[in-house]
């Protein structure tokens, strides 16, 4: 697995199939923002999530349904504590992708003063990300700039309460399976990224779509360039 810095640290893992993608953040992303209780910050077997999403959406559809994944770097971390060093028990994808943030030195193993070994982000905290397509990209970096630029979130914290129809967005996002604690988060990022069309198909807003949503696309479009910016001075 190739993992690439796009942006500072912004971690971006690119696979070429939604299926593959999908099997290997799956507990992972889960264990971070799951709407189940059961499942969200614990630990969970596949199968078990499995047939807890199967309950809910009446099959199966995991793989179909998700298409991009986000994990801040501090959750990264505590899902491998648990399911590895804590249960020992990681899927040959999970594994392959905790080598590639091992080689590539984002996540480093420790021991404390007892013995007992930890993973922990390198040198500062990081965001990683995963899409098969380019189109979900954008969709992903807006998470992980909210999470690592304090400026970025509070700008966007702002916007948000002055946006009308801001409830009818949360409603909706709520409903097609999202988690309540990472509410603000998902509202955020589609009002950044989304287009007319998608806004439609997915939440059922179409003609205020580009009203609502113009000033974070702005927002969202002067952090991309500054950060591109911020790469290339590095680069240089």
């Amino acid at each position: 697995m190739q993992i690439d810095e796009i942006y500072r640290n912004v971690f971006h893992l690119k696979l070429p199939s939604q299926y593959l993608l999908a099997m290997t953040f799956i507990r992972m992303q889960e264990f971070y923002e799951s709407p189940f209780r059961h499942i969200r910050r614990r630990y969970f077997t596949l199968d078990e999530y499995m047939d807890t999403y199967s309950e809910r959406f009446e099959n199966f559809s995991y793989t179909i349904d998700n298409c991009g994944f986000n994990v801040p770097g501090s959750l990264v971390c505590a899902f491998y504590n648990l399911f590895f060093i804590e249960k020992n028990d990681l899927t040959f994808r999970e594994r392959d992708l905790l080598l590639s943030l091992m080689k590539k030195q984002i996540i480093k193993l420790e021991a404390n003063e007892d013995g007992e070994f930890y993973f922990k982000q390198n040198d500062k905290k990081f965001y990683l990300i995963g899409t098969f397509q380019k189109y979900d990209l954008k969709h992903e970096v807006c998470h992980a700039f909210y999470y690592l630029y304090p400026d970025y979130k509070n700008s966007v914290l702002e916007l948000l309460k002055k946006t009308k129809k801001i409830d009818i967005l949360k409603e909706r996002v709520l409903e097609i399976g999202y988690c309540k604690y990472q509410l603000i988060d998902e509202c955020q990022a589609y009002l950044s990224t989304a287009d007319k069309s998608y806004a439609k198909v997915k939440f059922g807003m179409a003609d205020e779509w580009y009203v609502i949503s113009r000033k974070f696309k702005k927002l969202f479009k002067d952090k991309m360039k500054e950060a591109r910016e911020d790469v290339r001075k590095n680069v240089a």
